[in-house]
């Protein structure tokens, strides 16, 4: 089972989504997933079980067993299930949590996690306790949303003080296909003081995340075509040609156009295809 729930800005301004996923059978059969880059941050506690976590093209990777923070995602990643029970929990966070949440520049944890005690210490003790004495998933995101805002106040961190959320909405708008000059020009901002604010809010450059934000653009126009040619994708998209689109698509998946967005996708990918097809 694969669930997850969108929270109002007002409620959780940093979150993006919360997520569960479990399976209860004792052997059931194993599965991979294969999670697109989409933008966000994650954090992921595990309350049984274990998942293989390899980003594409890697030679080795990373056993999630227990409660991990994760950066922004350049590549796909690949997350293998076991056999055995397993349940997660956890949140997926907007450009900026890392930043206002945890202290951290954003561009420390870019393609890479840390073990969550790292970031918290003695406190995942007790959160992991409240978590896990709440069967219901709607009273997990309670706990969590509160240890969210006690992190916030206590680091004291005034919430985007620049104009990163309009930078980051105004790419959004134009579905990722805006020129960087465009940005600095209509923001009244240097390029070298652009990267700065990216590299700590986003953890990428401005260029690399428009790249991501288009990527993700062209499964929604993927979706909305009746006749599903992958040349009209690329030019709905604004990208240059159809070489360009087929480059971007095998930097983030590590496969071809035609591989990705016609296979047959298990549900936890589905899921993901409906949140990105929807997501504006």
């Amino acid at each position: 089972m694969y669930c997850f729930y969108q929270p109002s800005p007002t409620d959780s301004p940093f979150v993006e989504r919360y997520f569960y996923s479990s399976h209860d059978e004792l052997d059931a059969p194993a599965s991979e997933e294969l999670i697109f880059p989409d933008g966000t941050s994650g954090l992921m506690f595990v309350e049984k079980g274990a998942i293989r976590r390899t980003m594409v093209g890697a030679q080795s990777g990373l056993t999630i067993d227990q409660s991990y923070l994760f950066g922004q995602k350049t590549r796909a990643v690949r997350y293998a299930f076991p056999t055995t029970q397993l349940a997660v929990f956890g949140a997926k966070f907007k450009p900026g949590a890392l930043h206002h949440l945890f202290g951290l520049s954003s561009d420390q944890l870019t393609d890479s996690y840390v073990q969550f005690s790292h970031i918290v210490g003695e406190q995942l003790t007790e959160l992991e306790k409240s978590l896990w004495a709440r069967k219901v998933f709607s009273q997990r995101i309670k706990i969590l949303e509160h240890f969210l805002f006690d992190r916030q106040t206590k680091l004291g961190i005034a919430q985007d003080p620049t104009v990163m959320p309009e930078i980051i909405a105004h790419i959004h708008g134009h579905g990722g296909d805006v020129a960087i000059r465009t940005i600095s020009e209509q923001f009244g901002l240097n390029y070298k003081r652009l990267q700065r604010m990216f590299k700590l809010y986003v953890g990428m450059t401005p260029k690399m995340y428009c790249r991501i934000v288009r990527f993700n653009q062209s499964f929604k126009a993927f979706e909305n075509l009746q006749e599903k040619k992958l040349t009209s994708v690329a030019y709905d998209c604004g990208y240059f040609d159809q070489m360009h689109f087929i480059r971007d698509v095998k930097y983030f998946t590590g496969a071809a156009p035609q591989k990705v967005f016609r296979k047959k996708n298990n549900p936890m990918e589905k899921m993901q295809l409906q949140y990105l097809c929807g997501r504006s």
